[in-house]
C-alpha cells in the first residue's frame, strides 16, 4: 500500500511538472521579452550582436512564427548604406559562440555591402522585406531558398 502510494504521489508531481512545463513554453511564446533564451533566443542574440556592431541600425525586423522560430530577417541601415541579413534555422552563425558570431556577422554584413546595388536609404526604410532576400548572396552562412 505504501508504495502504492508513493507510486502516485511520483506520478502526480511528474504530471505537475509536465503541465508547467507546457504551460511555460506557450507563455514565453506568446511574447518576446528580450531574452536570448527560449522561443525568441536566437533571434535577439542575432539582434543583440547586431546592435552591438558600430554604425548598425535595424530599420525593420520580421520572424516567421512556428513550433520554434526558424526564420527571421533583418533590414539594416550601416553607415547609411542598406542591407539585409535573413537567418534560416540551419545557418551556422546562429549556434556561434558570441565573438565568433559577432565577426560573422562584421563579414556578412561587408559582403552584403559589396554586393548591393546602390539604393537610397529614404525607399531602402519604406520597402517592405523581400521574400527571398539571400538569393545571390555570397555569403557562407546564405541559404537562399
Amino acid at each position: 500500500m505504501r508504495i502504492v502510494k508513493w507510486l502516485l504521489v511520483a506520478l502526480g508531481f511528474a504530471a505537475a511538472a509536465v503541465v508547467a512545463l507546457v504551460g511555460f513554453v506557450f507563455w514565453d511564446a506568446a511574447q518576446n521579452r528580450g531574452w536570448e533564451v527560449g522561443y525568441y533566443g536566437q533571434y535577439n542574440w542575432m539582434r543583440h550582436l547586431l546592435l552591438e556592431l558600430p554604425g548598425v541600425e535595424i530599420v525593420n525586423e520580421r520572424h516567421t512564427h512556428d513550433v520554434v522560430l526558424e526564420e527571421f530577417e533583418f533590414a539594416l541601415m550601416v553607415h547609411g548604406a542598406p542591407v539585409r541579413l535573413y537567418f534560416s534555422e540551419p545557418d551556422s552563425v546562429r549556434t556561434m559562440a558570441r565573438d565568433a558570431a559577432r565577426e560573422n556577422l562584421r563579414a556578412w554584413i561587408a559582403d552584403e555591402l559589396a554586393a548591393a546595388a546602390p539604393v537610397t536609404p529614404k525607399a531602402y526604410a519604406q520597402a517592405r522585406p523581400a521574400p527571398s532576400p539571400l538569393e545571390g548572396s555570397n555569403h557562407p552562412n546564405a541559404t537562399p531558398r
